[in-house]
């Protein structure tokens, strides 16, 4: 797997940075895991474009069906991110193969997955992060 983003002009190329979100052999989003950079946890939801951040250190959980959040205690609100403009994604899916299972013997479908992905989150104060990244899996079976 490869996976890269920028962000503040910078760019992070350790793939233990964040994955692609997976689901039924196709990708359905996108989670960053750099508290450090950006004070939590990035999850982008690419079915119903929902994109936010999870701060460090709160109980926050999101509906990704409505992208509304709850939160289990008071939270500074100004540490909560949403997706302010279109998080666009694309990726494109090449060199496919039938593979045999060796512990099933089942014939399953794996290929290789490219993409990318852009975001702006706004905070309640007006803050943005603008977020731009790629991503290439191999073997994704599908």
């Amino acid at each position: 797997m490869e996976f890269s983003f920028s962000y503040n002009g910078r760019t992070y190329n350790n793939i233990a940075d964040g994955a692609p979100i997976v689901s039924n052999g196709d990708i359905i989003g996108i989670e960053i895991w750099k508290p450090d950079v950006f004070g939590g946890v990035l999850h982008f939801d690419w079915n119903n474009n929902c994109a936010y951040i999870v701060p460090s250190g709160t109980d926050i959980f999101y509906d990704n069906n409505t992208c509304q959040y709850n939160s289990a205690g008071p939270i500074d609100s100004s540490r909560i991110y949403t997706c302010q403009s279109g998080g666009r994604q694309n990726y494109t899916i090449c060199n496919c193969q039938q593979k045999d299972d060796a512990f099933t013997g089942a014939i399953h479908e794996t290929c290789t997955v490219s993409g990318s992905f852009a975001l702006v989150l706004i905070n309640n104060a007006g803050n943005t992060k603008s977020i731009m990244g790629r991503l290439k899996l191999f073997n994704l079976i599908r």
